[in-house]
C-alpha cells in the first residue's frame, strides 16, 4: 500500500506504531490515514500481535449501493492473487465496530504506484 508520513524503525524491516486512530478492526491499533479515494481509506496500523504494520483499507461509501459490488469483486480478487509477488497480500476482511467493510493487507513501503510510474520506477 502507499506510504506517506515519516516514521522511525521498530525493528528492522518494521514500522514504528505512532499513536493514532482505533480504526475498529479486532487486532490493530495506532491507525494512521496514509491515503484515501472515492472508494475509501487506507490506513497503516499496528498489529501488536505479530510485530508488524499493515494496511487497513477502509470502505467509506455506501455499503448498500455499486462501492458494495466493487469491493466484493476487490476482495474475491486479492484472495486468489494473493500469493503472487507482484500483488500484495490479504490478511483478511471483515467490517469495523462501526460497521464500514474493510479489507487488512501486507503494509508495503514506497508510496502508491502513482507516484511510482510518475518518477519513472
Amino acid at each position: 500500500m502507499v506510504h506517506s508520513e515519516q516514521t522511525a524503525a521498530h525493528h528492522p524491516g518494521e514500522v514504528a506504531p505512532v499513536a493514532g486512530l482505533d480504526l475498529g478492526v479486532p487486532g490493530c491499533t495506532d491507525a494512521v490515514e496514509i491515503g484515501r479515494g472515492g472508494f475509501g481509506m487506507v490506513y497503516r496500523a499496528w498489529q501488536p500481535d505479530f510485530s508488524r504494520s499493515v494496511a487497513v483499507k477502509v470502505l467509506a461509501a455506501d455499503w448498500h449501493g455499486p462501492s458494495r459490488a466493487r469491493f466484493e469483486r476487490e476482495l474475491k480478487v486479492l484472495g486468489r492473487l494473493s500469493d503472487h509477488p507482484h500483488i500484495v497480500t490479504l490478511h483478511q476482511a471483515g467490517r469495523t465496530a462501526g460497521g464500514n467493510p474493510y479489507l487488512l493487507m501486507a503494509y508495503e513501503e514506497g508510496g502508491s504506484l502513482a507516484a511510482r510510474l510518475a518518477a519513472g520506477r
